[in-house]
């Protein structure tokens, strides 16, 4: 009984050190990926996950930080990759989830990213991105009063969010596109755009859609109502800088805050 003991003592202080390692480049991995340092990042994520150290929601949040750099330098499939094996080891982890939701957004399978969305709304009714991710991907379907919804949802969780004001913003001003009377939804359009450009003076695509509204304004004779401003500007670019489906192929990109693609959120940082 005492060899068995002093054995068990001897494996799991020949372990420390190696869990000791493992921990340490999970925490240089992520000031990597808060630093932008996207293949160093990748390059320690997958040293922590070949380690063998961790398990469990520890795991499920390398392979999710690592699944997040690689959408932001556009590797999408690996991305995909990395989100579904820490679904599979963490199945109510809802930051895979809802950045799978993103990813699938971007290669345009709305379908599969509302599915996702609908299981983090699920998961965690209260997460704010849950309903932006979402909303991005039913705007994409066409089901514009939908993603008008979980826009107005998202702005509810979190009051400060630009992007969610960017993106009600442009799917207000399509449906004033279709709409006999356009001036109440390009007032809503124009309050929303001016609050993302209060809340992020870089937000570009607020701006463009500013120009967009000032435009049907034009065609029908209206004035610019609503306090926007509109600074002249080429082409017109929906939050996260997809092109708009009106006038090109559309192309579309979790706690983070940088748009990609038009498709959802990429996340800047790391989860710990």
């Amino acid at each position: 009984m005492r060899r068995l003991i002093l054995g068990m003592l001897l494996v799991l202080a020949s372990a420390a050190p190696a869990w000791a390692d493992a921990m340490e480049d999970w925490r240089r991995a992520y000031d990597a990926q808060n630093r932008g340092d996207s293949a160093e990042a990748i390059r320690l994520y997958t040293l922590v996950i070949q380690s063998g150290q961790l398990s469990g929601e520890n795991l499920a949040k390398v392979y999710t930080n690592r699944a997040i750099v690689y959408h932001n330098i556009d590797q999408v499939d690996p991305a995909i990759a990395d989100y579904t094996q820490a679904i599979q080891i963490k199945a109510d982890f809802v930051d895979a989830w809802v950045g799978r939701c993103g990813v699938y957004s971007r290669k345009q399978l709305y379908d599969q990213a509302i599915a996702d969305c609908d299981r983090g709304v699920a998961l965690s009714p209260s997460y704010f991105l849950a309903f932006y991710n979402r909303g991005v991907a039913l705007y994409h379907k066409n089901l514009v009063d939908r993603s008008i919804a979980d826009f107005t949802k998202s702005i509810a969780l979190k009051p400060d969010y630009a992007l969610a004001y960017s993106f009600r913003c442009y799917a207000y001003v399509d449906k004033a596109q279709q709409a006999t009377k356009r001036d109440p939804l390009l007032a809503q359009a124009t309050a929303d755009c001016n609050k993302a450009l209060q809340l992020s003076p870089g937000e570009a695509s607020a701006t463009r859609s500013l120009t967009r509204i000032a435009e049907l304004r034009k065609a029908t004779g209206g004035g610019t109502a609503g306090g926007g401003t509109a600074t002249p500007g080429g082409g017109t670019t929906v939050p996260g800088g997809g092109r708009d489906t009106t006038t090109s192929t559309g192309q579309t990109t979790a706690r983070g805050a940088t748009g990609g693609g038009g498709g959802g959120l990429r996340q800047d940082g790391g989860i710990r």
